[in-house]
């Protein structure tokens, strides 16, 4: 498994969007926007059999320079393997200079990220506004209530939330 840089076209993007459709807790995007992050440089893109079998991809926020960590993708069999760790410590390392979040409701990942990718776990409080109004949270068609114990509930597909303690993550102190 390795990353094909220079083979990679829109087409093989389309069984990548097609299989986010599926996710029940991940933010649908379209087999072009999937490209275009992938053109840009922001995304790492895991390949076998010139099939995509792992993604990941930094959002840059509008009219900001913040980045946030989001569409971990990995194919159902090769999951638990370290596969999304791996992508997770390839992506901060060829973007250390850029200021970038991740945020998430999974325990798994809060482990995934404090242990082996090494991101540091961040308070609402300790957060400029501007990065606080820019991340939202997870989103758009997020309510988080920070006053009640950080309760995030994301909406990551019409009529799916997901509640848990919403913590956040940064590969830059602020």
């Amino acid at each position: 498994m390795k990353e094909n840089m220079e083979n990679l076209n829109i087409k093989q993007f389309e069984p990548l969007a097609q299989e986010l459709e599926k996710e029940k807790y991940i933010l649908n995007k379209s087999a072009d926007e999937l490209f275009q992050q992938y053109l840009k440089g922001l995304s790492k893109i895991l390949v076998k059999e010139n099939k995509i079998i792992g993604h990941l991809s930094l959002w840059k926020y509008p009219d900001s320079e913040i980045y946030e960590v989001g569409t971990a993708w990995v194919e159902k069999k090769f999951r638990g393997q370290g596969v999304i760790t791996n992508m997770f410590i390839e992506l901060l390392d060829e973007h250390q200079g850029k200021n970038i979040f991740a945020v998430t409701t999974n325990i798994k990942m809060v482990k995934i990220l404090m242990e082996k990718v090494k991101m540091d776990l961040i308070y609402k409080d300790s957060l400029s506004q501007e990065v606080e109004k820019t991340l939202c949270f997870c989103g758009p068609d997020v309510t988080c209530d920070f006053e009640n114990q950080g309760i995030c509930k994301i909406a990551h597909k019409p009529g799916v939330v997901r509640e848990g303690e919403c913590y956040i993550f940064t590969n830059k102190k602020k």
